[in-house]
């Protein structure tokens, strides 16, 4: 397991790290009121990690608020924020850039004048912002401390916020679309690859309430810091699906349920391309929010979950570098936490950049749905890195074979063909028919969610698509809320689309299809005529590694101010 899985994310939340870490090599013991570089007052405990503690502090230079994270002292611990702080230093400093002053002007069209006025700041980036950095040396050691600016809570506690049942579709666009900025300036202007992007890295900017609250109080009691718009509750009428037709996609289904036994019996070797849409699910797929199927629709529509609704404009950052690295100098060959892990690095071939653009999509996935878009299991038969690999091919297609077998992984998971070794059935389920059927997505809603999210979910890095192309799909256009059908178009089109799948079943048996191991073309990965974007030369200079980076943090404090 790789250690970023369990140990990198910091826990903002009222459990505890472990007392016997508090040790010669482990945290320091802080307490409130502790004093850090004659400077930095402790006023909070915001949270902790497997690396470190993290405290609200009052800088008292500028009479504003921060948030010092305390590293354990130990000689790795230590140089893994080293290692950071290289990374964050670059950050700090290159957000005025030529090339990306250029860019935030093309990306915040609106804000046009202020950016012409008085340039581009790091606020424009959707990146955390380092401001100081220091050594303390304590009973168990000597600690690395690094200062933030202040931030709220993460996109996990927007999930929840909305029960696991999809984020605000436009909600979701906006905060899709900052991510991406924030991938681009890591990635073109830093050359920087965060390696473990997911909801708990991202986290939300301070409110103006969080921000009196600071001044007035000294500290955050607010522990949802969500700006929160009340909306006028609405009934929902679900309508009741009609009984009949009930009956007869339920007969369909057990005619289909019986053939599918019989071919089995026959040809245990035969392999499974269709599902069903009423009762099939996705391999092993993460469903906790689902309730018992009875007469009405399983689907909540926003106003049945709440009413209220997080302000659509809130602004995000890429937080948690701790296992970050440099696009020409990987530190590790395992990144990412599970779900959010991209092929290559399954496979053990070379990752780029884009393994956060991998990332990025399975995440805009949860956000819309509240379900995990890969979530691999492991028994005493199937390995869970070979789970892994099903449930992509099942959503995505095939892996193109000769890059599928090139990877230092490659003979435990495949054989000599490219195929899984020890699961020999696939239901595959395509992504947009998983959107339609699972999710009740509109078709044409589907159709370009498919088109903006296939790209970034290509298995190949080298033809993934990149951050900024990302940000010119139109998917990312604000729209209209109302993304799901209603639930007699919903039924109607599981009808008319179960009718077509047992025509299409009937037809391949009698032509002989259905014991063929032939996948049909529309399922293969194809050679698609994609710019490689392997090639880094013309993004940054290597020289410039070995500038002397300065922290400007002044910014910081003139805006952290009350409106």
């Amino acid at each position: 397991m790789s250690s970023n899985e369990s140990e990198s994310s910091v826990i903002y939340d009222d459990t505890k790290e472990s007392a016997k870490d508090y040790r010669p090599g482990g945290y320091h013991p802080v307490e409130l009121g502790d004093m850090f570089l004659n400077r930095y007052v402790v006023v909070q405990k915001l949270g902790w990690g497997h690396f470190s503690t993290v405290w609200l502090c009052k800088d008292t230079s500028y009479g504003t608020y921060v948030a010092m994270k305390v590293q354990k002292s130990a000689p790795n611990y230590t140089e893994a924020a080293l290692d950071e702080i290289d990374l964050l230093l670059k950050i700090s400093q290159n957000h005025k850039e030529p090339l990306w002053v250029q860019a935030v002007k093309q990306y915040h069209k609106e804000d046009l004048d202020q950016i012409q006025k008085h340039g581009a700041s790091i606020n424009h980036c959707y990146v955390v912002q380092l401001l100081n950095t220091f050594s303390h040396t304590g009973i168990n050691g000597t600690h690395i401390c690094l200062v933030f600016e202040v931030l709220g809570v993460n996109l996990l506690e927007i999930i929840k916020f909305y029960q696991y049942h999809g984020v605000p579709i436009n909600l979701c666009r906006s905060i899709s679309k900052q991510v991406l900025i924030g991938l681009d300036y890591l990635h073109r202007i830093c050359g920087i690859i965060h390696t473990d992007l997911k909801p708990e890295n991202v986290i939300v900017q301070l409110t103006q309430a969080q921000v009196k609250e600071l001044f007035t109080k000294g500290k955050i009691e607010t522990r949802e810091p969500l700006a929160v718009v009340v909306k006028e509750p609405k009934i929902v009428l679900v309508k009741e699906i009609d009984p009949e037709k009930q009956k007869k996609i339920d007969k369909k289904k057990r005619y289909r349920k019986k053939k599918q036994e019989l071919k089995k019996l026959q040809k245990q070797e035969v392999k499974v391309y269709t599902e069903e849409a009423q009762q099939g699910k996705k391999k092993k797929r993460k469903n906790k929010k689902r309730a018992p199927k009875t007469g009405v629709s399983e689907f909540n529509t926003e106003e049945s979950l709440n009413s209220t609704e997080i302000d659509p404009n809130l602004q995000i950052k890429i937080a948690d570098l701790g296992n970050a690295c440099w696009l020409n100098h990987h530190f590790s060959t395992e990144i990412q936490t599970r779900q959010y892990r991209s092929p290559e690095v399954i496979l053990g071939i070379s990752y780029n950049h884009t393994a956060d653009v991998w990332s990025l999509a399975c995440m805009i996935f949860e956000l819309l749905t509240g379900d995990f878009l890969f979530d691999p299991r492991s028994n005493d038969d199937i390995d869970k890195d070979e789970d892994h690999l099903s449930q992509m091919i099942e959503t995505l297609g095939l892996m193109p074979q000769q890059w599928a077998l090139s990877g230092q992984y490659s003979k435990k998971l495949l054989n000599r063909n490219g195929e899984l070794k020890s699961i020999r059935q696939l239901k595959i389920w395509l992504l947009k028919d998983v959107l339609i059927e699972k999710y009740r997505f509109k078709i044409n809603e589907a159709e370009i969610l498919n088109d903006f999210l296939l790209p970034m979910l290509e298995f190949r890095p080298e033809k993934r698509i990149t951050a900024d192309l990302c940000l010119g799909h139109p998917w990312l256009n604000p729209g209209q809320n109302d993304f799901k059908m209603s639930d007699e178009v919903y039924q109607n089109y599981i009808n008319e689309a179960e009718v077509k799948r047992l025509e299409i079943i009937e037809r391949y048996e009698r032509e002989g299809y259905a014991s063929s191991p032939e996948v049909p073309q529309e399922l293969s990965a194809d050679e698609g005529d994609i710019e490689d974007n392997s090639s880094s030369g013309s993004w940054f200079e290597d020289a410039q590694q070995n500038e002397v980076l300065v922290i400007q943090e002044e910014d910081y404090h003139q805006h952290f101010r009350i409106d």
